[in-house]
């Protein structure tokens, strides 16, 4: 059964990822192919909103079920609104999620260190409710409404707090860190990415790309489209 499972997972996965598909044609059709065309035209934002508006009204029930529990849980607040810097550096993004740590657990640069070694699940500042929610990044379900109103998109950067800038200017050569800032900069920034989906062994060797200059450079509707499709696979088909 696991095994018949993986084979279809495999075969979806080669479908988005060909280029002789009626879902390439498609692609190919409607959207440029360069990275700059796609990033800066309207078929991004359409893919945005066409997936964002029908997915925020099916998922609102749920976060109000979590939203009750978890006021139940501890008695705080229910959301947990975290500000990132936009990617033209001005006015900031304010990321609005569900709350899953105890209270005032994440507060300042220090806060990076303590989950090392753990998985987001397991972080010792979730309550219990929160670590289940992590689990499944349930937690980040307020985040469709953003997408729906343009404060973030469907797939790209995932924006960044100014003490992970700081951070990384610290660890990170100066010209790695040059690079990553202006793929940052340039966006967009997104709900999920390259990074998410496959993981940040590439934020620490200086050999290759970071996974952030990737996705720009390669940035398309097709691409996006299996970005989402991995995005589901590894929230809801993979083993957990």
């Amino acid at each position: 059964m696991v095994e018949a499972r993986s084979g279809v997972v495999d075969r979806i996965d080669q479908y988005f990822r060909r280029r002789d598909t009626a879902l390439s044609r498609v692609v190919e059709a409607v959207s440029p192919q360069t990275s700059d065309s796609y990033l800066n035209n309207g078929v991004k934002r359409t893919l945005d909103v066409s997936v964002s508006v029908p997915a925020a009204m099916i998922v609102a029930p749920l976060v109000a079920v979590l939203g009750i529990a978890k006021k139940v849980e501890d008695g705080g607040p229910v959301f947990f609104t975290h500000e990132r810097v936009s990617s033209d550096g001005r006015d900031p993004i304010n990321l609005i999620k569900i709350r899953c740590m105890k209270p005032n657990s994440d507060l300042g640069a220090k806060n990076l260190q303590i989950a090392r070694g753990f998985t987001a699940s397991q972080d010792p500042r979730n309550t219990r409710l929160g670590s289940f929610m992590r689990r499944f990044q349930l937690e980040e379900l307020p985040q469709l409404l953003q997408v729906a109103l343009g404060k973030i998109s469907l797939i790209g950067i995932r924006p960044t707090s100014s003490y992970s800038f700081d951070h990384f200017e610290k660890e990170w050569s100066p010209k790695r860190y040059k690079r990553w800032k202006e793929a940052y900069n340039r966006g967009p920034l997104g709900l999920s990415g390259v990074t998410q989906v496959f993981g940040s062994p590439y934020k620490i060797d200086e050999k290759r790309f970071h996974p952030d200059v990737f996705y720009v450079k390669k940035a398309s509707l097709g691409f996006d489209l299996y970005l989402m499709w991995k995005t589901f696979y590894s929230l809801f088909l993979r083993k957990h």
